[in-house]
């Protein structure tokens, strides 16, 4: 069973006894560098309902195969297994989830107090109808209303998930340049593992162009890794195709110059994963404090709608 759900991945973020992708992947680079067979080792960092290696077939395709990695990830991870470096790819690719799913987590939470507070500021919605009907109606209505944001909640999530995989949420307001962002990070986390392992520029670019989502980006690589067989520089060519701001066309024109680009590729990787965590959080804390609002105002609805219900009906002495 594939690991790319959309569901997979929620639960992933906060339920540790759901099988981290990451660490299952990590896991088989150690056992497949260490001379364990493919078999017994994706069995063993899989589970053993991982399907089996087909005659002639290549890890990396079952992985894709069996829903561990996207395509471009199994790309990725194919032109490493041709240079005997697929463990090594394995543990950076696992470190490359486990430091998204440490910011997605991050991002989440703080937004996970502003939403149990809507929840919550549902309750008071009911006064009215307990006053009138009674405990059982309004608890029915609380929980129709409770159900109904969840929903609402869940299709935010699976339409935000889609456009992320279709690359769409790059033209949405405020997400687009934090998805944008994380698309250039994740190119150049690609291209440094490439280039480290000896991979050709040009092919490094295709293989990043066929990982990313960003249509901009994909455009961008494909574009600038033809124009490296005309002799342009390779440090100018990422600048250009990933649109980098200038701390970052430093470091890599600086690392050209040095013969240390390897290490540049790193700490403008560092230098966006840093950026993109502090966008995340402030998405999350601008949604939380939308939700706070929300949920004030909701409150001060009720409450005055209830303070009328209370008293707007005629008084009625005794008789």
């Amino acid at each position: 069973m594939g690991r790319t759900s959309l569901f997979s991945t929620l639960w992933g973020l906060f339920s540790q006894p759901f099988p981290n992708e990451a660490q299952a992947l990590e896991n088989l680079s150690w056992l497949l560098d260490r001379g364990i067979p493919p078999d017994q080792a994706l069995a063993s960092a899989l589970g053993k309902d991982t399907p089996s290696l087909s005659r002639g077939e290549k890890i990396c395709a079952l992985l894709r195969r069996a829903g561990w990695v996207s395509p471009g990830e199994a790309a990725f991870l194919e032109a490493l297994e041709r240079v005997g470096k697929l463990p090594q790819g394995l543990q950076a690719l696992a470190r490359f989830r486990q430091e998204t799913r440490r910011a997605a987590r991050a991002a989440l939470g703080r937004a996970a107090y502003p939403l149990l507070v809507l929840h919550l500021a549902l309750a008071p919605l009911q006064i009215p109808l307990l006053l009138h009907r009674g405990f059982g109606p309004a608890l029915t209505s609380f929980l129709l209303w409770w159900a109904a944001l969840d929903l609402g909640i869940l299709v935010l999530a699976w339409q935000t998930g889609r456009a992320w995989r279709k690359g769409t949420l790059e033209s949405w307001p405020l997400f687009g340049a934090w998805f944008l962002l994380g698309e250039k990070r994740r190119a150049l986390f690609l291209l440094g593992e490439l280039h480290g392992a000896g991979v050709l520029w040009d092919e490094a670019l295709d293989l990043a162009a066929r990982s990313v989502s960003a249509p901009s980006l994909k455009q961008g690589l494909i574009l600038w890794g033809r124009a490296l067989s005309k002799g342009l520089p390779p440090a100018r060519a990422l600048i250009r195709a990933l649109n980098l701001e200038e701390t970052c066309s430093g470091l890599l024109l600086s690392g050209e110059k040095t013969g240390r680009l390897q290490e540049s590729l790193a700490d403008c990787g560092k230098n966006l994963e840093d950026l993109f965590s502090r966008k995340a959080r402030f998405l999350a804390g601008a949604a939380g404090t939308g939700l706070y609002a929300l949920a004030v105002v909701v409150t001060l609805f009720v409450v005055l709608r209830a303070f009328l219900a209370l008293y707007s009906a005629p008084f009625q002495g005794p008789r």
